[in-house]
């Protein structure tokens, strides 16, 4: 392999922090039998002397400092290198091995010059720098190894027959193939092909976002791990200073080996959970910290008795019994946050989204991946009804155009992204549950995510409706392996969410409040205020809130809607007949809903005009009345079936037929 590094990525805005960031990318992978931490180092050039260093089991260090001098050395160059040493050994007192990085062979010429005088080659300028460096360490009673990575060393690595590596040489020397526009378009198409399933002038912001934050490992999932051990830390120690104080004062006899105990395991707890965000490696330790907790948990209810009942609480004017009352609650709230989905997600890599239809699972991830993309963080926006079958690395390397290369070195290239990122590369496929070939993620999706968790620095994240988890999941991608968070749409911000959702669109909201379960679907929201426009109306009609009223208003909005498309006079009750003849064949023999052969030629057989703007069918199935969903009788997978999406809607229709629910 021949690699010009001229050619290297541009990273941070210049080619010195991008071969600043593949070397200590390359030092990562380089872990000693012995290394038991890496930390790179903040900010552009590094500190310290160093770019990067690994922590052995003695506290011994091995650092690099990295130099992007690709057109050669000269004395100023080498002096910036002796800086960085002498700084290296002053900050880093347990350094032993120091490793020089340039993007250049240091070739040993035994040639002479002009007059016979001896050229000296970089090789030689080496040679006399590093017996300058370890007499400079011997000063100051250190002996420290000197190594050297150049065009060779680094070629070398970038060759190995690993993704890990061969990956690297992908992303960093074929930049037109990653760049971030690459991931720009690609969402872009994927955002057209969603259509009126992504608005993003009447998006909503709502917390469930905030659900993917340790999937990615982005900054607001370290904001808030440091909150949480501030949390601990502060409250800790004012309990422990408390119980302290009323022994010295000789007023309270407390137990002064678990007070000494507590304090001990409140030390250990803060000293890991502050690692683990420092080495930003915390969901390696979650399982360590979730322990440690319940430990702690148990020692403190022991400790709050024998404090309880030892003070006289009558007799005291300050807080201290709200200092014991809030540890109980910091540690209680953090060991229920350590097994939440999105610090589960943290350590699994993987998570799925699931809802019901129309609840705005597409809007959400889309939306979600936009603003990443918009942050440079790598990420991949698929739709599932695009996928292709068989191994999904194949639909992405072909949503990338790189199907001439191997798969293992297209996912390195995504993980390189991630790494250089500062976050994890984001692979996010949107309605697994839809397409063509929906049924091959079944026997798929496993050894994908297995295929996947050998890249540390990629989370993938799905989506699927939820009555078909049993359908497109096996039992071997349970929740230990693909956490699922459900989306329960604008339910729990109802009045916020209509609020600003009317608003944007010129629609007044409600004097009073709307409580129909169905307003929290924002598909159906969408539906009523579009019939709104349509008919030039800026209000709700009153008394939405009995099932009836809600039931002729929505389907009178559908009505119109689809009239527009179909081309017929709203007034003929198509789809208000149509929806009759479904219920009167859902009950009571086909409860679930009906197969979907049988559902689509009925529907079909009501449509005025077939030649225009597609089946009625299909129609009916975009706005949201209807769902495809599967049936599970008879111990089967599951058999494709239509029914009505909301439920109380199928009781409303029935009972309007004469039909006995």
């Amino acid at each position: 392999m021949e690699i010009n590094f001229s050619n290297i990525r541009i990273h941070d805005g210049s080619k010195n922090s991008g071969f600043e960031e593949l070397v200590c990318q390359l030092a990562h992978l380089q872990q000693p039998d012995n290394g038991k931490i890496f930390v790179r180092k903040e900010g552009a050039g590094g500190d310290a002397g160093v770019e990067c260093y690994w922590v052995l089991d003695d506290d011994s260090e091995i650092g690099w400092q990295v130099k992007y001098f690709p057109d050669g050395l000269n004395s100023s160059r080498w002096q910036q290198i002796d800086e960085s040493v002498s700084t290296a050994l002053k900050k880093h007192p347990n350094l032993n091995h120091y490793v020089v990085c340039l993007p250049l062979d240091k070739a040993d010429s035994r040639k002479k010059g002009r007059g016979g005088k001896q050229v000296v080659s970089v090789e030689d300028k080496w040679l006399e720098h590093v017996q300058k460096w370890e007499n400079q360490a011997k000063e100051v009673g250190r002996d420290i190894e000197f190594s050297y990575w150049g065009k060779h060393e680094i070629t070398t690595f970038l060759a190995i027959d690993d993704p890990l590596y061969s990956g690297r040489a992908l992303y960093w020397f074929n930049e037109p193939f990653l760049g971030s526009e690459v991931f720009r378009n690609i969402a872009k198409r994927s955002q057209d092909s969603l259509g009126d399933r992504y608005s993003p002038e009447f998006h909503v912001e709502l917390p469930i976002a905030r659900s993917f934050d340790g999937l990615c490992l982005n900054s607001s999932w370290w904001e808030l791990l440091r909150e949480k051990q501030s949390e601990l830390k502060n409250a800790g120690s004012d309990v422990v200073s408390f119980l302290n104080t009323e022994n010295k004062n000789g007023d309270t006899s407390l137990d002064d080996e678990k007070i000494s105990s507590l304090n001990e395991q409140l030390n250990a707890i803060e000293n890991e959970s502050g690692k683990g965000v420092t080495y930003k490696d915390f969901h390696k330790r979650i399982s360590g910290i979730s322990s440690s907790l319940e430990r702690l948990s148990k020692l403190y209810t022991e400790v709050y008795k024998d404090v309880h009942d030892k003070i006289d609480w009558f007799e005291r004017k300050d807080n201290s019994r709200a200092r014991l009352y809030k540890l109980s609650s910091v540690i209680d709230d953090l060991a229920s946050f350590v097994k939440q989905k999105k610090a589960v997600s943290s350590k699994t890599k993987s998570a799925l989204l699931y809802g019901e239809a129309g609840i705005g699972k597409s809007h959400l991830l889309c939306d979600f991946s936009l603003h990443r993309i918009n942050e440079n963080l790598p990420t991949l926006f698929l739709l599932g009804a695009q996928y292709c079958g068989g191994n999904p690395t194949g639909f992405i390397k072909e949503s990338l155009d790189l199907q001439s290369y191997r798969s293992s070195q297209v996912l390195g290239a995504i993980d390189a992204a991630g790494e250089a990122s500062g976050a994890r590369a984001l692979i996010v496929i949107d309605a697994i549950n839809e397409g063509n070939h929906r049924d091959d993620w079944y026997n798929h999706i496993t050894g994908f995510l297995s295929e996947l968790s050998q890249f540390p620095n990629i989370a993938v994240l799905f989506s699927c409706r939820s009555t078909y988890l049993n359908y497109i999941l096996p039992d071997s991608a349970g929740e230990s392996l693909l956490p699922r968070i459900e989306h329960y749409g604008f339910r729990g911000h109802e009045h916020r969410a209509a609020e600003k959702f009317l608003s944007q669109q010129g629609i007044s909201k409600p004097s009073a409040p709307i409580l129909a379960p169905e307003f929290t679907n924002p598909l159906f929201l969408k539906t009523c205020c579009r019939a709104l426009r349509q008919n030039e109306q800026s209000s709700f009609p009153k008394g939405l809130n009995s099932i009836s009223s809600l039931f002729d208003f929505y389907v009178e909005s559908i009505e119109r809607i689809v009239a527009k498309k179909k081309r017929f006079n709203p007034q003929e009750n198509i789809i208000k007949s149509t929806l009759i003849d479904i219920a009167s064949k859902l009950l009571p023999d086909n409860l679930e809903g009906l197969p979907k052969k049988d559902a689509r030629i009925l529907v079909n057989n009501y449509d005025p005009n077939p030649s225009i703007e597609g089946s009625l069918f299909d129609i009916l199935l975009d706005e949201g009345i209807l769902s495809e969903d599967t049936s599970y009788k008879n111990g089967q997978r599951g058999n494709l079936i239509i029914r009505f999406t909301y439920e109380r809607f199928s009781c409303s229709v029935s009972q309007r037929c004469g039909i006995v629910v």
